[in-house]
C-alpha cells in the first residue's frame, strides 16, 4: 500500500501489509498476521486487517486480507447500509430482504445506473483559515450547514444542479499526523469534525440538487449526536 507521500514502501517493516516470503510447500502456507496496538484500529468493534498467503500447489500463492472492513475506506454507501428509525429501509423494503447474496438496495444499482456530473470542491477548512477561525479537528466541531455557502462564497465557486461535491475539512490530514495516543482517544470517543446532527444539511443537499456528496473524515455528521 502506497504511504502517505505516495511512495510505495520497500520493506516490511514500513508495510504491515508487505508480502512475507511464502514455503515451498504444497500446502497451505502459515497465515501471516499484522502486528499493530489496538489505537492502530479504525473504529470501535472494527478488527485489525490480518493478511495471510495461502498457496493450493507449490507454483501459486494468493492473499488473502481477512477482517478487512470496507468502511475503512473511501467508498460509497448503498442504501442497505442504515435504515430510517422507526420506518425501516429505503422504499419499504423488509429487514429480512438485507442478507448476503441478496440484490436489495445492494451497492450494484450504483454500477448499473452510475451517476456522471462536475465535481466541486468545497474548501471548509481553507475558508475557515482565511477567517481567522481555524477547525479545531481535537474537539470535533459541529459545523452549520450555511458555512458550505460560506466556503463557497469565499472559494468564489457556484453550485450546478447534479454537482457531485466534496467537502474538505482537513480532518484526514490532522488525524493521520496526530499521534497514536490522541488518534486513539479520538476514535474511541467517536469524535469527528462534522456537520450539525439536523435538518440543515439535508435541505441544503435537497435545495441545491446536489447529487452525491462526500468527506474525508470519520462522520459526516459530527459525532456525538446532541449538537
Amino acid at each position: 500500500m502506497p504511504t502517505r507521500n505516495g511512495a510505495w514502501p520497500t520493506s516490511p517493516a514500513q508495510n504491515r501489509y508487505a508480502k512475507r516470503p511464502a514455503s515451498s510447500a504444497p500446502e497451505m502456507c502459515s497465515p501471516s498476521t499484522t502486528h499493530s496496538t489496538p489505537s492502530t484500529r479504525p473504529w470501535p468493534g472494527w478488527g485489525v486487517p490480518r493478511h495471510e498467503i495461502l498457496s493450493s500447489h507449490p507454483e501459486a500463492r494468493d492473499d488473502v486480507l481477512r477482517e478487512f472492513f470496507l468502511q475503512a475506506t473511501s467508498q460509497i454507501d448503498g442504501l442497505r447500509h442504515r435504515r430510517a428509525s422507526g420506518y425501516g429501509f429505503y422504499n419499504g423494503i423488509p429487514d429480512e430482504d438485507i442478507v448476503v447474496g441478496s440484490p436489495a438496495l445492494g451497492i450494484q444499482r450504483w454500477a448499473e445506473k452510475p451517476i456522471v456530473g462536475r465535481g466541486v470542491l468545497i474548501d471548509i477548512e481553507g475558508w475557515c483559515a482565511r477567517a481567522g477561525a481555524p477547525l479545531d479537528h481535537l474537539s470535533g466541531p459541529a459545523l452549520p450547514a450555511s458555512s458550505l455557502d460560506d466556503a463557497l462564497r469565499s472559494q468564489r465557486t457556484e453550485l450546478r444542479p447534479g454537482d457531485l461535491v466534496l467537502v474538505h475539512t482537513g480532518w484526514a490530514n490532522w488525524y493521520l499526523d496526530a499521534d497514536a495516543t490522541t488518534r486513539g482517544d479520538v476514535r474511541d470517543a467517536r469524535r469527528s469534525t462534522g456537520f450539525r446532527q439536523n435538518l440543515e444539511l439535508s435541505e441544503w443537499l435537497w435545495d441545491n440538487q446536489i447529487a452525491p456528496v462526500r468527506h474525508r473524515h470519520l462522520r459526516r455528521r459530527g459525532a456525538p449526536g446532541g449538537r
